[in-house]
């Protein structure tokens, strides 16, 4: 009988062992210098002109593009891509659940209830300036934005910005009532009046974290609103000029002029000015021995990936370091996570003028390290090891 336990405790350890190994090995790499990202082009854009973003709903791909919004419910390839019935010169879009809105210089916003199939304008609220001859000029809205409370908001250049609580049916300006002041230790340390207040004017890009609203002005400077911008502090001149933003692990990665930097909880951080600056793998510059500027991020498998004139980098939150993965010698000016793979809008060097010329889109593949009888066998080698531990002390 006791020989009869030990054999079935043993098989069930084994099968748990094995299921142990299963469930690690079909974890999400780890960003160290053993994982690759193998890039292949799906999509050469012929058909759809220029491709100037990506995006995702979490089931097709949308392209913002100068002939207009092409999606895709096959990932991307090559004669899947078809295009709706969307105003031709969108500037940028957000997608939020079943509805997309659309941004444009010369007609103002648009939504879509259906996935980008059909179109209405949604400017009931925004001021236009009437030119002579019937022309309409509309403000330049930089960004929409849509809060987990629901409220979209325009975030305009120069006019202010507009709120809307029901998907942009109607807009209500907040240009008098989203007025910043700066930090309590600000004002004291420079004998600030405590009156002071700050036109938010020209905000470009606002994200939602724990309750707080970040909102970025053009330029380099941000304002942060505890409350769901009923009051907003305004914070600190940032050095490295955004050009865009992530957060992944509770962490807020800016991506700028001078490469890559990092915000911490809590919050007041990014008011005080407190960050890190990982430079780390990241290339400088030739003539100016800076950093080069990082011009897009994306979060992929809980990992960060950024992008610079030299390609593709993998950021490693355990040594604080950066890793090129690909795409040297492209220009990346889209970089999307969308299922399980990574894709990216390029462009390839031309001998003439424009230096630039259309790539289309990639899909990264990323390719974990691979030893033989690696954790698996690290992992089997610590149970005979209790085993070995648990029924040698039965036997005395």
């Amino acid at each position: 009988m006791k020989y009869l336990i030990f054999i079935l405790s043993l098989l069930s350890l084994m099968v748990a062992a094995v299921f142990l190994v299963i469930a690690l090995g079909s974890c999400a790499p780890n960003a160290d210098a053993g994982t690759r990202v193998e890039w292949f082009p799906i999509d050469d854009s012929t058909s759809m002109g220029i491709v100037k973003e990506l995006h995702t709903d979490g089931q097709r791909l949308y392209a913002v593009t100068r002939n207009g919004l092409y999606v895709s419910d096959e990932d991307g390839r090559s004669h899947t891509w078809r295009l709706t019935d969307s105003p031709v010169r969108i500037d940028t879009i957000t997608i939020d659940q079943n509805h997309v809105y659309a941004v444009t210089y010369s007609s103002g916003m648009f939504r879509s209830d259906d996935r980008g199939a059909t179109w209405k304008p949604i400017n009931n609220g925004i001021p236009v300036e009437v030119r002579d001859g019937g022309g309409r000029r509309y403000p330049i809205i930089r960004h929409i934005f849509v809060m987990r409370s629901g409220t979209v908001i325009a975030l305009g250049l120069g006019k202010g910005s507009w709120t809307s609580t029901d998907r942009g049916e109607t807009w209500h300006s907040v240009i008098d009532e989203w007025v910043a002041i700066p930090p309590q230790t600000f004002r004291n340390e420079n004998k600030q009046p405590r009156g002071i207040q700050i036109p938010m004017v020209s905000l470009d890009w606002m994200i939602e974290f724990d309750g707080d609203l970040l909102a970025h002005k053009t330029g380099n400077s941000f304002y942060l609103s505890r409350d769901n911008g009923a009051t907003w502090e305004y914070s600190f001149l940032h050095f490295n000029r955004p050009n865009d933003w992530a957060v992944l692990n509770n962490r807020l990665y800016i991506g700028g002029s001078h490469g890559l930097t990092r915000f911490s909880q809590p919050w007041d951080n990014i008011i005080y000015g407190r960050y890190d600056v990982l430079p780390d793998g990241l290339p400088d510059g030739e003539v100016v021995k800076i950093t080069l500027p990082i011009t897009t991020l994306a979060v992929h498998r809980n990992i960060l990936f950024a992008v610079n004139s030299e390609g593709v980098y993998m950021f490693d939150e355990t040594t604080d370091t950066s890793i090129p993965v690909g795409l040297h010698g492209f220009r990346v000016t889209s970089l999307l996570s969308h299922g399980s793979r990574l894709y990216a809008v390029v462009e390839k060097p031309a001998a003439d003028s424009p230096p630039w010329h259309p790539a289309g889109i990639y899909e990264g593949v990323m390719t974990p390290r691979v030893q033989p009888n690696g954790k698996a066998a690290a992992i089997w080698g610590r149970v005979k090891h209790g085993l070995a531990r648990k029924f040698g002390r039965r036997k005395q």
